[in-house]
């Protein structure tokens, strides 16, 4: 299974939490690996 969550933001904030999560469609138990991630500060110009 393969997902990209999308958030909106409704009010201005100065700070918000971001991160990857995982879930089982099938409600049992499973690992999960996350790889080849990256993240990075883009400044509203």
């Amino acid at each position: 299974f393969k997902q990209m969550r999308i958030l909106h933001l409704h009010k201005p904030l100065q700070q918000a939490g971001i991160g990857v999560y995982a879930c089982s469609p099938l409600k049992s138990r499973f690992e999960a690996v996350f790889s080849d991630i990256s993240l990075a500060i883009h400044t509203k110009k």
